[in-house]
């Protein structure tokens, strides 16, 4: 088969895999079945002999890199889940690389990269502009609908995202390609990518299209063509520059679309600068080696969470939304100094280079892009966006390393087969999990292999729901041996200490479970189902105050539905136990004449809350009320 052919129907499969595979069968839907994709293509190309061996300092880093968070991996609380995010960070630059060695000799290649790439999302674009065109129809296009664009890649983030890495492959084909209904395909695709990456409202690659690239691109022609001079820029460009800054910032128009793109105050800005604080504490417990791999999700739950959307424990973020911040905090400064250590020389390896203008702007465009959405999102788990990086920089030349490529074949081939047989395996364990959720069944989860597949896609641990079996049997030192060894899976998770307080109260092991509740409440001194809990196991051992203490500690807008049922009836104890105490005559009657009312009773609990004052205080605000 004639080698441009050849390796044109290779990256036409990668880059279908990268915007396309998904499956139906799995919660990972778009992670999984890309991690086999690219492990079937670097098999596929491992096998035909490349005209030229790459392997110089960068890709030593990057192994070096891959080799720390491996080792780190297995200090994790699963060591497992963790080892196979090792994935995306194995089989994206091997496929770049056995990509690049054959289309190195290639003329006009870049040109055909474009033309393949633009050929695979066009069909995508085409549909997600109808939908658009819908939504707008029905006056239902806002920033909420935009989620609706994840198709294949998970996020409506990770779909902007890669359409704003792709951008530097369309680029390159411009500028190389002479034959002018390709140039007119490209720009016309580069046009709709930007469109829709300015419609999909997705902050961190608005920055990268709309401040990097045209910085970029005037830097490119102002190299390229004699005719732009300093004076141009200084005399337009950078007043243009400017008025747009001060526009954008002080938006004089109110425009609302500017107003959310900046607002930090709600959603995931306020999020983010609270988690990526939170994230510092963490790095400082553990600076040099840090937590371990895949350990950031559980560490996280330890520290303070309020107003975000995990404050009631129902919702746990799984990620810092930096990925430097969060290697710092898994990896430690080691890991997070050998990765920028990775940037640094393929920066300094662009910058000697004889590069092409075209090529040198292109590349930087990508890294730089890159990792500006790496300061606010994880493109390093998704080797779709990874795979584009490291293809692009791959087109860097370097000074090769003295490495028989025998060797480098053998070896790429080998882990391209071991991450093949590990992601089947995962997809395996990933589907059944899947259906588990899907019906209900505990003989599915039981069947599982939980020493690989140890915690789900949301952090919760596998035995904490067969323990939860166990415990609806009335089961409960097996439950309880079963939601302790989830515990060792996630130390920090609320639900498995309530659970284990739980079972303990139902053991009549009240101090144990005291314990448990008060571990819980220290992690999160508002989860309502151990406030409930504690406050039940305080009533029924006599500690009315102590029951109190719990109760009124439920916020008003999370009352589960018996609240109304604890708080009465607690209440109403109170004020019996108050009427014995106290020698007042006009209170006491006061007391008798309503510690019967049970809705006297829940208004009190109310406006306790909404004061914080103490039951007893609110019951002589409200007499002194009635008494006026």
């Amino acid at each position: 088969m004639n080698s441009k052919y050849f390796i044109s129907l290779f990256t036409l499969v990668t880059f279908l895999i990268c915007i396309y595979a998904y499956s139906p069968y799995i919660e990972n839907y778009a992670v999984t079945p890309k991690w086999l994709g690219f492990a079937l293509i670097c098999i596929g190309l491992s096998f035909k002999k490349p005209k030229k061996t790459t392997f110089d300092l960068t890709h030593l880093i990057w192994g070096v890199f891959v080799l720390q968070f491996m080792v780190s991996a297995l200090s994790s609380y699963n060591i497992w889940d963790s080892l196979i995010r090792t994935t995306p960070l194995i089989l994206a630059p091997i496929a770049a690389t056995l990509l690049f060695q054959k289309w190195h000799s290639i003329k006009r290649k870049f040109e055909s990269i474009a033309l393949l790439l633009t050929f695979c999302l066009v069909p995508l674009l085409i549909f997600a502009f109808i939908k658009i065109y819908f939504l707008w129809q029905l006056d239902d296009f806002n920033h909420n609908t935009t989620y609706q664009f994840a198709f294949n890649f998970g996020h409506r983030n990770q779909f902007a995202q890669f359409l704003t890495l792709s951008i530097p492959f369309f680029f390159l084909g411009l500028t190389e390609t002479k034959t002018t209904w390709k140039k007119w395909v490209l720009l016309m695709t580069l046009g709709l990518t930007y469109i829709l990456i300015t419609l999909l409202m997705c902050r961190s690659v608005l920055l990268v299209i709309y401040v990097i690239y045209p910085l970029l691109i005037f830097l490119y022609y102002l190299q390229v063509i004699k005719k732009i001079s300093l004076k141009l820029f200084i005399s337009f460009f950078l007043p243009l520059l400017l008025i747009s800054l001060v526009f954008v910032l002080t938006n004089p128009f109110h425009f609302s679309w500017i107003d959310r793109l900046f607002e930090t105050n709600f959603g995931s800005g306020n999020e983010r600068l609270r988690i990526w604080t939170n994230t510092f504490a963490i790095i400082q417990e553990n600076p040099i080696f840090g937590v371990g791999s895949g350990d950031w999700k559980i560490e996280i739950l330890k520290t303070p969470l309020a107003f975000t959307q995990a404050e009631d424990s129902l919702v746990f973020f799984q990620r810092a939304h930096n990925d430097f911040i969060q290697i710092a905090a898994e990896n430690g400064l080691v890991g997070l100094t050998i990765l920028l250590l990775f940037f640094f020389f393929v920066f300094r390896k662009l910058l000697k280079t004889d590069l092409k203008p075209s090529v040198k702007y292109s590349i930087a465009g990508g890294m730089l892009g890159f990792i500006l959405i790496a300061n606010f999102s994880f493109p390093f788990e998704k080797i779709e966006l990874l795979f584009l990086l490291l293809f692009l920089i791959q087109f860097i030349p370097g000074k090769p390393l003295q490495i028989d490529g025998k060797i480098l074949s053998i070896c790429r081939l080998m882990l391209s087969i071991i991450f093949l047989v590990t992601s089947l395996y995962w997809y395996q364990l990933e589907a059944q999990y899947f259906t588990f959720k899907q019906y209900q069944k505990i003989q599915i989860l039981k069947s599982l292999n939980q020493t690989f597949y140890s915690i789900d896609p949301t952090g919760m641990p596998v035995h904490w729901y067969l323990g939860n079996d166990l415990y609806q049997r009335q089961h409960y030192k097996a439950a309880n041996k079963e939601f302790k060894t989830a515990l060792k899976h996630n130390p920090y998770h609320v639900h498995i200490l309530n659970n284990i307080g739980s079972t303990y109260l139902n053991l009549n092991e009240i101090d144990s479970a005291k314990v448990s509740y008060q571990k819980a409440l220290i992690i999160n001194p508002i989860f309502t189902e151990t406030l409930m809990n504690y406050a039940a196991l305080e009533f029924n051992n006599g500690n009315i105050d102590g029951a109190l203490d719990k109760i009124l500690k439920v916020r008003i807008d999370k009352e589960p539905q018996n609240y109304k049922t604890y708080a009465t009836a607690i209440g109403q104890v109170k004020m019996a136990w108050l009427i014995e105490l106290w020698d007042e005559e006009g209170f006491e009657n006061f007391l008798i004449a309503h510690y019967k009312q049970e809705e006297f009773a829940y208004e009190i609990a109310i406006n306790a809350r909404k004061t914080g004052a103490s039951y007893e205080d609110e019951l002589r605000l409200y007499y002194a009320k009635e008494n006026k």
